[in-house]
């Protein structure tokens, strides 16, 4: 098989790694799937006894230099810093490398070249897979390193799902509740330390499931019935209302922090460039994978209710260290009742 692999280098580290985690492409032999995910550790016999005693992963039959994992249809490989490194042409010292690599084999070295190559994920079943497996490289990553260079914020942006407008709080619809189910099981395996919704019922409704799974307050801002511009605060009033609250709340997270926004079409990219995603250019749209929001409302906003964007902050450094845009509910549909 044929490696094309998202190095994380400088440039590749936005160019690549922080496009979206699945690749599916419009020609047909590019599959919907990421073949290994290669950690590079301080220690990999460490490593190797945790995943095969705590995670019960199924081991591979490798070279006494790495180590192979097969939890599924994606390998899971652990590598030492230092050679992963190399393989990358990097350095393993200093913030250039962050010690991960992603990799989708080919059947072919001629699909390697084709071009229009763009990565959205393509199923909840998979989704559930890769959220476990971000979370799960997280932490391995970190283990060995000093913790001043372990301790970035990891931020998950989250659009509601559908919502019935008929209604003066407009809540979800019974198929915005499946998907909040849905978005539930997608982060089964993610324990997050933070989670925040706007004001607005729809949003709260989407996290409850998750924030009672995993005895979590819901901090909603600006908070339902403060007093705003002179105004309490209720679902009628502007949704652009969150995006200083909720920017300010993110970018002073402490070191170690994983939250979950749930957020509304008219905040969304605001709250992103607030973080430090930079806004496309007047009359230039996003390719898929760039580090860029199209625009700061929901003018360009895409009408999906699946969206989300996950992004990485490291303490002192302006904008994030990767940003990805994800979809966890392509091909979903909500089950008769």
């Amino acid at each position: 098989m044929h490696s094309l692999q998202h190095l994380s280098s400088p440039r590749s580290r936005v160019d690549a790694v922080t496009r979206t985690l699945t690749i599916a492409s419009r020609e047909a032999d590019m599959e919907p799937r990421i073949s290994p995910i290669t950690l590079g550790v301080s220690d990999p016999g460490k490593a190797t006894r945790f995943c095969e005693k705590y995670l019960g992963l199924p081991r591979l039959e490798t070279p006494p230099s790495i180590t192979f994992f097969e939890p599924g249809k994606t390998w899971l490989a652990l590598w030492s810093r230092e050679s992963r490194a190399a393989d990358a042409g990097l350095s393993a010292e200093g913030s250039g490398f962050r010690g991960f690599g992603l990799a989708h084999n080919t059947r072919s070295p001629a699909s390697i070249d084709k071009p229009e190559v763009h990565m959205p994920v393509s199923s909840h079943g998979r989704n559930a897979l890769l959220a476990g497996l971000i979370a799960f490289a997280a932490q391995l990553w970190t283990m060995g390193q000093p913790l001043a260079q372990t301790q970035s914020v990891s931020i998950v942006i989250v659009r509601h799902a559908e919502a019935d407008t008929s209604q003066a709080t407009v809540p979800l619809t019974a198929t915005g509740r499946q998907r909040a189910d849905l978005l539930a099981s997608t982060f089964r395996g993610v324990r997050f330390t933070h989670l925040f919704a706007t004001h607005t019922t729809r949003t709260r409704q989407m996290v409850e499931a998750i924030a009672a799974a995993q005895g979590l307050q819901i901090v909603q801002l600006p908070a339902p019935g403060s007093i705003l511009d002179g105004q309490p605060v209720t679902d009628q009033i502007s949704r652009r209302a969150p995006i200083e609250p909720i920017a300010t709340a993110l970018l002073e997270l402490p070191p170690g922090s994983v939250a979950l926004a749930v957020l509304n079409s008219e905040n969304i990219f605001a709250i992103l460039n607030r973080l430090g995603v930079p806004v496309a250019s007047a009359g230039q749209s996003c390719a898929p994978g760039a580090m860029c929001v199209p625009c700061l409302d929901n003018k360009c906003f895409p009408p999906d209710h699946d969206r989300m964007w996950h992004l990485v902050r490291e303490p002192g450094r302006a904008g994030p260290l990767t940003f990805m845009e994800l979809r966890y509910g392509v091909g979903w549909r909500a089950p008769d009742r």
